[in-house]
């Protein structure tokens, strides 16, 4: 399956449009997440009828800003989850009966207002446990590598993405091509991303998340195919679906934990043996994640945040105490 992801900015131009077309002539995707597309509901379906892609769910705009919209064709079977002007959720059934879930977000561009795009993902989390992939311009960065140029993104927006990944049980798809898929003058970003959980990734480990080209916007278009890597270099599909984790690279016992999980992998030679020591070390460090990295953090996140709704505004000094009484 090939799913196109795009903020567009704006579909009411023909040179986007001819862009748009061109897009579905060349990849063919079976589904189509399109944001910022500055339509109502009218031509949105003129839109779907020229793409020749057989049903939409619509978010409508006021014509100037916002907007999202779905498109498939029949050969998949998508459900209606649920509707917002940050999201479009589905359910999708594969022809083997087998449904997972794809979410196409559009994130909160105001630093002020970021917080919100943090509550949708936790909500979403919290409503259904299918094998999930979220794509979209979630418009935040989680690591100061994927910024060039402009004043450095604050410590603080950075990490609020980060642990609304990790509550949410996602990891980063990763990607092909360019790593920024946003620019404006000398300033690059990586804004738009994918998103999965281990169940997705266990379901589809050929899956490959492409950063196609600008055309007409000042985002690339992003391209997951389900079936990207099937048969290259791996025909059994026995690899480990599991992605490597960039940010432990942070965590100073990481040198050392590889230096155990390699030891305790074996001490014998040769190719075969060294890909399965590789593939033993990788359940580990996914292990020591789930059980040293995650969950202290989240259980402390989620203290914390039921003690900020029980105790609404500035926290005195006894509430203060209590804070820090639960992170201990």
């Amino acid at each position: 399956m090939k799913i196109i992801a795009w903020n567009c900015r704006g579909l009411g131009n023909a040179p986007t449009v001819r862009a748009l077309l061109d897009v579905q002539q060349r990849y063919l995707p079976d589904v189509m997440f399109l944001s910022e597309n500055h339509l109502d509901r009218y031509p949105a379906e003129g839109l779907r009828r020229r793409l020749k892609m057989d049903q939409k769910f619509v978010c409508t705009s006021d014509g100037r800003k916002g907007g999202l919209m779905l498109l498939w064709n029949n050969n998949v079977k998508v459900h209606k989850l649920a509707l917002d002007a940050m999201f479009i959720d589905v359910r999708i059934e594969e022809s083997n009966n087998v449904s997972w879930r794809l979410t196409g977000m559009y994130g909160e561009f105001k630093w002020a207002n970021k917080h919100l795009t943090w509550s949708r993902m936790r909500q979403l989390y919290q409503n259904n446990n299918l094998p999930w992939l979220m794509i979209g311009d979630i418009n935040e960065i989680q690591f100061t590598h994927e910024k060039e140029g402009g004043n450095p993104r604050p410590t603080q927006y950075m990490q609020a993405f980060q642990e609304a990944i990790e509550d949410c049980e996602l990891h980063d798809l990763g990607f092909l091509g360019d790593k920024f898929t946003w620019r404006r003058g000398r300033i690059r970003e990586r804004l738009d991303i994918g998103l999965i959980s281990d169940t997705w990734a266990a379901l589809f480990p050929h899956a490959a998340l492409e950063n196609l080209e600008y055309n007409h916007s000042d985002h690339r278009l992003l391209l997951v195919n389900t079936d990207y890597y099937d048969g290259l270099g791996n025909s059994s599909g026995s690899a480990c679906p599991r992605r490597f984790e960039a940010r432990w690279f942070r965590e100073k016992d990481f040198c050392n934990l590889v230096t155990e999980a390699w030891a305790e992998a074996g001490e014998t030679t040769g190719v075969s043996v060294i890909a399965a020591k590789l593939k033993l070390m990788h359940a580990k460090f996914h292990d020591w994640d789930q059980c040293v990295l995650k969950k202290p953090k989240k259980r402390l996140r989620q203290a914390q945040r039921e003690l900020e709704e029980a105790m609404p505004g500035p926290m005195d000094d006894e509430s203060d105490t209590k804070r820090k009484e639960l992170a201990e």
